[in-house]
């Protein structure tokens, strides 16, 4: 039976991308919380600032010559100005940092929740371990600047998945997310998010009234029934796994969603 669930599960692995799951733009590895003295935080923020202007540097003697000329242009603009530039060119990096100096500068919620929506982005593109660490912390400075500034739902759920996926730190993650369905207890998002945390720590009942909540409210997400379904035959309920992709079949949207959840069904009942 393990082996047979085994299989059930990586068809169903399958289909989630095939079908695309819906979610935040950004999933980092996991990353270990450090823990620094006085002495190495300030040698190390001092190593992490020439490294930003060593990579300021670079990326100006890497523009073309229309990009320079434009980039000239800019000399006497505001940092939100540059900050588009380089985001405009696929540079998040640059952009991220223009845009940080930009809310420092101009300390409004909405600045701080866009400087930390490009700081993300550089994490992600960035192949150099130190920047990423620097932007992970400068992301989930940016979100805390502006939850403070101004209670926000959506930059509380991008701060949770920046502290569960990226930072290793799920609990912080859980309480953000724990918060949200406090005041709104069938939001979507956070309980898809703590639906797939429950699963993650095995807790199937807690991940399946989550699950439950998502297809109540939002009968045409398809991957909660998908993920129903792989609770389901964990717990030998073969029937109800069934059914569950036959619900979810009577909302598909489009024809990879059908023939996906077609394979896993013809998976369950041939297992």
């Amino acid at each position: 039976m393990k082996t047979e669930n085994t299989n059930i599960t990586q068809i169903a692995v399958v289909a989630l991308a095939f079908i695309g799951v819906v979610g935040f733009y950004f999933f980092g590895r996991t990353l270990p919380k450090e823990t620094k003295s006085p002495v190495e935080t300030v040698d190390h923020q001092h190593q992490n600032n020439s490294s930003i202007e060593e990579l300021k540097t670079r990326a100006v003697e890497e523009l073309d010559s229309n990009e320079t000329k434009q980039w000239t242009g800019l000399s006497e603009s505001n940092k939100e100005q540059k900050a588009e530039f380089w985001s405009s060119i696929d540079r998040n990096d640059i952009a991220a940092i223009y845009s940080g100096e930009f809310a420092q500068q101009n300390n409004t919620a909405a600045n701080w929740n866009s400087a930390g929506d490009l700081y993300v982005r550089a994490y992600r593109e960035s192949e150099d371990e130190e920047v990423k660490h620097y932007f992970l912390d400068k992301a989930v400075n940016a979100y805390n600047e502006s939850l403070t500034l101004e209670e926000n739902t959506e930059t509380k759920l991008k701060l949770a998945k920046v502290y569960t996926d990226a930072r290793g730190e799920v609990m912080k993650g859980v309480l953000l997310l724990q918060q949200i369905v406090e005041q709104q207890p069938k939001h979507i998002q956070a309980n898809y998010e703590l639906g797939l945390l429950s699963v993650r720590s095995g807790q199937q009942e807690k991940a399946l009234n989550r699950f439950n909540t998502i297809i109540a409210e939002k009968p045409n997400f398809i991957e909660p029934y998908i993920y129903k379904a792989q609770l389901l035959i964990e717990q030998s309920d073969k029937d109800g796994a069934v059914k569950t992709i036959e619900d979810a079949l009577e909302h598909v949207k489009t024809e990879k969603e059908k023939a996906a959840l077609l394979n896993i069904k013809e998976s369950i009942i041939n297992n």
